[in-house]
């Protein structure tokens, strides 16, 4: 399965103009979920989802002898509601994309929502100590390289760069990030959701503080709540014979494969 976005700001062949002003709001946008077969390469469109507008972020450093040096940012809009899915063993589709807690389950074909799952969690309002937390998070995450597409253009070249820390000497403040960054409106009840293969749906909720360590609840395809795990995380791989494995990392940072037995009461 894979999502498009044909929205996205693009440059006009890669140039930027001396004076050129940062990109205006994208608007609304769309992606869509399609199912490609391996075999034929036919895609299928399964869903569709609603995105919210971006306004990419420029900055002109005049550059030096002859040259000029203008780098885009592009994030997402802090607090936007995560799109994650999972398969069900029927091959049918569930699908969490909205603020509130709502988990779509879509028909094989893509040709229908056949039930939605819901629980009566409303979406935090953001504070602005919600907010100051969340810039907080992003320059630790600049620090390592996993904060948004930066795309540069030296001379008429353009770049693009993810995956590797923001140079200590351009990492912003916390306030100077609060005054250019976009936010929602309220936090997203849901982080992500997993499926295994007896068609349990795992829904991994977000803490109040925004968190992705909260409560997970545990559902099954035909909307039979099972109960909920504390303290916790979904697991990353769940086995028929009922064996869940936890993907860690040690106070060393070295990943580890943690294995648990899940428990019989919880099918």
């Amino acid at each position: 399965v894979r999502n498009t976005d044909s929205n996205i700001p693009r440059l006009d062949g890669g140039q930027v103009r001396a004076g050129a002003v940062a990109a205006g709001p994208t608007g609304p946008r769309k992606t869509t979920f399609n199912w490609v077969d391996l075999g034929t390469g036919k895609s299928t469109s399964l869903f569709d989802f609603d995105l919210p507008s971006l306004t990419p972020e420029v900055n002109d450093d005049g550059g030096s002898a002859g040259q000029r040096r203008v780098s885009i940012q592009i994030s997402i809009p802090t607090f936007t509601p995560t799109i994650t899915y999972g398969a069900l063993p029927n091959g049918a589709l569930a699908v969490a994309h909205e603020a509130d807690y709502r988990v779509k389950v879509v028909s094989p074909g893509g040709s229908a929502v056949t039930r939605v799952i819901e629980r009566p969690i409303g979406a935090k309002k953001v504070t602005d100590a919600d907010k100051r937390h969340a810039m907080e998070r992003r320059i630790a995450n600049m620090k390592n390289g996993r904060d948004g597409l930066r795309v540069s253009v030296n001379n008429g070249v353009t770049s693009f760069q993810t995956g590797s820390g923001t140079p200590a000497t351009d990492i912003p403040t916390v306030d100077g990030l609060l005054r250019t960054t976009t936010f929602l409106e309220y936090i997203p009840v849901i982080s992500r959701i997993e499926t295994d293969p007896v068609g349990r749906i795992w829904i991994q909720r977000f803490y109040p503080d925004a968190d992705n360590t909260g409560p997970v609840d545990i559902i099954t395809g035909d909307g039979r709540y099972i109960g909920t795990v504390a303290n916790d995380r979904a697991p990353d791989a769940v086995s028929r014979s009922g064996l869940a494995a936890y993907l860690r990392r040690d106070e060393l940072g070295v990943e580890q494969v943690v294995v648990k037995k899940l428990p019989a009461t919880w099918n």
